[in-house]
């Protein structure tokens, strides 16, 4: 989770304001992590279901959207075992 601050005013009644003439206190609230893209990782698949296009190796499903989206769904959380592909070298000549 990353941390972003929101502005209040210290020992102030006056609404939060971007440009405050008080000195703000700032309060930490969470929003959620980017999810890793699909396309760069080693476990993603695309299937021959054309009912369940997309799929995850590791996690083991399939399913109608990318499996980053899914698992953010059910979970809350950006996907936890994302590897990224490793580097495809040139053919030799």
């Amino acid at each position: 989770m990353l941390a972003v601050t929101q502005r209040t005013c210290q020992g102030c009644t006056a609404p939060p304001l971007r440009y405050h003439r008080h000195r703000p206190v700032t309060i930490g609230t969470t929003v959620s992590a980017p999810t890793p893209n699909c396309n760069a990782c080693a476990h993603f698949y695309i299937t021959h279901d054309t009912a369940f296009p997309y799929g995850c190796h590791k996690l083991g499903f399939k399913s109608k959207r990318l499996p980053q989206y899914e698992v953010l769904a059910s979970s809350g959380l950006p996907c936890l075992v994302f590897q990224p592909k490793g580097r495809r070298r040139a053919p030799p000549r």
